[in-house]
């Protein structure tokens, strides 16, 4: 089995005619600044977003030696013009693994454990044409960092506030972060949350439970997103006992000052 073939991995599809073809392979990815770890680990993609302008996109490199594991998964941060030229690498989180050791036992790992990794690149996305927010490590930390895909710097976003990863979205002005945090051990409670980049005060929607015998196969994460005019967040919530789809009223804290 290849495990980074050359003949598979990022295509460009015409949508009007169909055409398509590959813009980059498994084996270009994996022989960009490769590391040992990669050497007999496979290889894949995910998380593919292309800027507002349709220029360039990002994608997360993932690979592992233990598939079933997903506290294995090692991660890369990359850019990529829309014809698969100009590779650009924001962050590497290569490490030691030692869950790769013979009697590690992924059953012992909890449902939210690889959210909560101090390793884990989770969660991409463009702010504009050329910078990107993420919850990853930088510098031997981890925050919401936002990079400028152009200079190559990287600013923490939220430090001492936003602590906890999310899967964070801006508002279509640029201003408002609405984002949501990871099941509480305790509470199994979680988050929803708007952070005001202006001012920098975060402001709490709502706590929301989610029954902890819900796995890997059938957990509910908020996935918060917004409405076009910034009034209104929709989540996915399991909180009143079956999987919903809920409409949040924020117009009072977007439309202040």
């Amino acid at each position: 089995m290849d495990l980074a073939p050359a003949d598979d991995g990022i295509y460009r599809m015409d949508v009007a005619s169909g055409d398509y073809r590959l813009i980059l392979s498994f084996a270009q990815i994996k022989a960009h600044q490769p590391t040992p770890s990669m050497d007999k680990a496979i290889h894949w993609i995910t998380h593919l977003e292309a800027n507002p302008s349709g220029s360039r996109f990002l994608f997360i490199h993932r690979w592992t030696e233990r598939v079933e594991d997903e506290t294995c998964f090692l991660h890369r941060l990359y850019t990529v013009n829309g014809d698969g030229t100009d590779l650009h690498m924001l962050e590497c989180s290569d490490h030691p693994l030692p869950q790769l050791a013979d009697d590690f036992d992924p059953n012992a790992v909890g449902t939210f454990d690889y959210e909560k990794s101090e390793y884990q690149i989770s969660h991409p996305m463009w702010k504009s044409d050329n910078e990107v927010i993420v919850w990853g490590p930088h510098d031997v930390a981890i925050h919401y960092h936002l990079y400028d895909d152009t200079t190559g710097k990287v600013d923490v976003i939220g430090p001492g506030i936003l602590i906890e990863n999310g899967q964070m979205t801006y508002s279509s002005d640029g201003r408002w972060i609405l984002s949501n945090t990871y099941p509480d051990a305790d509470t199994n409670e979680r988050v929803l949350f708007l952070f005001d980049t202006k001012t920098g005060a975060r402001h709490d929607l709502g706590s929301f439970y989610t029954p902890p015998d819900l796995g890997k196969h059938n957990r509910c994460d908020l996935h918060p997103r917004w409405s076009h005019g910034n009034n209104t967040v929709c989540i996915d919530s399991v909180h009143e006992g079956a999987r919903q789809m809920y409409l949040v009223d924020v117009s009072a804290i977007t439309t202040e000052q």
